[in-house]
């Protein structure tokens, strides 16, 4: 009962959160919001939990948002899980030796994360194309990815913003209180970020 009201809270955040941003993303692209310009909101989410609440959790959002994106997409399961789960991974640590726990850190943790999980996808969509019959060379990959990407890392910096807000004020842990089980890192910042 103790672990049920322990975790309930986080759970129910976090699953409302998950939903509403995979409804969003995969309904309103292409119907309402042109493709080409709706930004990668499980990404985004998932950096934002990263950073904002550490390692552990950005990695099972991460893996929870991965398994939506990859069952909703009609892929193979396992390559989103898995950059998903990186993704929160590094958030949780990118940058943290030299800059203090701020938004600023997350914005510059999304640009980062997010100009290298495009790259990431370039160099696999040259290792194995999606289409047999279409074959890219590297160069035409990278002036695709140069161009889309910029436009990507803007959109995602853009939707950080009001989900940094909706984290820290409605957020999984209750407003002031500091989650257990996190120490303090080198800088002598603790969970909680400012906005």
């Amino acid at each position: 009962m103790r672990s049920i009201k322990k975790y309930g809270r986080q759970t129910i955040i976090y699953a409302i959160y998950l939903l509403l941003l995979t409804i969003v993303q995969f309904t309103l692209s292409g119907w309402l919001i042109p493709v080409a310009l709706m930004p990668d909101l499980a990404l985004v989410f998932v950096i934002i939990c990263g950073s904002f609440y550490g390692g552990d959790e950005g990695m099972i959002i991460g893996l929870i948002a991965g398994f939506l994106r990859d069952m909703l997409s009609g892929r193979v399961l396992g390559l989103g899980m898995l950059l998903l789960m990186f993704a929160g991974l590094a958030a949780s640590g990118l940058f943290i030796k030299w800059f203090r726990r701020n938004s600023f850190v997350v914005i510059l943790q999304i640009i980062t994360i997010s100009f290298f999980y495009e790259l990431f996808i370039i160099g696999l969509t040259y290792l194995f194309p999606m289409l047999p019959d279409q074959i890219y060379s590297l160069k035409q990959l990278f002036d695709l990815h140069l161009r889309d990407s910029a436009l990507q890392i803007g959109l995602n910096t853009a939707a950080a913003i009001p989900l940094m807000f909706l984290l820290h004020y409605l957020g999984p842990y209750p407003r002031g209180q500091k989650r257990t089980g996190m120490e303090e890192d080198d800088n002598g910042d603790n969970v909680w970020r400012t906005i």
